[in-house]
């Protein structure tokens, strides 16, 4: 197929038994909805910065994305503070996460290490813009410049990736909180679950920690250009 080298060299450095992975990535139809479930539909989430530097979005709509990624990311870091004061933690700990929210790396690492035994998560939101297109092998056909088609092609790929291991991640928790599973983990240590409450699969498609703002599309740079 012409045009299909960028897609050949995405793949450099790839493990053979991950080739496959990456062809099904480059083939997933984003922004697809089912049928049984409208509101649901698999999003690409694109780096806002890359984005601009390629000519989707402009620059006034990179620092929204930016902006508003900071807000989400500091909500979230008071809601872990809140849901970790809720386990009975105060005083130093507590303290120390508070004085870490000027810095994300800072504050990822005492989220991850304060967290850890109390199964409670934290993720930065990062600044994404949402491909508006389908399946990246379409920009081959449409023409699309090499450098554009390769940077898909990599990020469809990171991101199917992330989909599948946040999958089985959830399958895990799910399992674990539902059947019961808790034997050799300190019963304090153990934030309470509503097993009978919908399962987690229900927030993987739709569920990125990555924002894209309300008529994010306005503004933006032609992407059939």
């Amino acid at each position: 197929m012409p045009g299909i080298e960028p897609l050949a060299a995405a793949t450099a450095g790839l493990r053979p038994e991950k080739v496959l992975g990456f062809i099904e990535a480059v083939l997933v139809e984003w922004n697809h909805t089912f049928e049984e479930e409208p509101q649901q539909r698999i999003t690409l989430e694109l780096p806002v910065d890359k984005a601009h530097q390629f000519g989707f979005v402009t620059a006034e709509a990179q620092h929204e994305h930016m902006a508003e990624a900071r807000a989400a990311t500091l909500r979230g870091m008071d809601d872990f503070i809140t849901r970790f004061e809720g386990t009975g933690e105060a005083g130093e700990r507590v303290q120390q996460l508070r004085e870490a929210r000027g810095s994300v790396r800072d504050f990822s690492r005492l989220a991850r290490l304060y967290g850890r035994r109390k199964r409670l998560g934290f993720r930065p939101v990062r600044a994404t813009w949402r491909w508006p297109r389908g399946a990246v092998v379409s920009e081959v056909l449409v023409g699309s410049p090499p450098e554009v088609v390769h940077w898909l092609a990599t990020e469809a790929y990171k991101q199917s990736s992330l989909l599948l291991e946040e999958s089985m991640q959830a399958a895990w928790h799910w399992a674990f909180d539902r059947h019961g599973f808790r034997g050799d983990l300190p019963t304090d240590d153990v934030t309470p679950t509503d097993t009978e409450g919908p399962s987690p699969f229900d927030e993987l498609i739709t569920g990125h920690r990555a924002i894209t703002p309300r008529g994010s599309s306005a503004g933006h740079a032609d992407p059939t250009r």
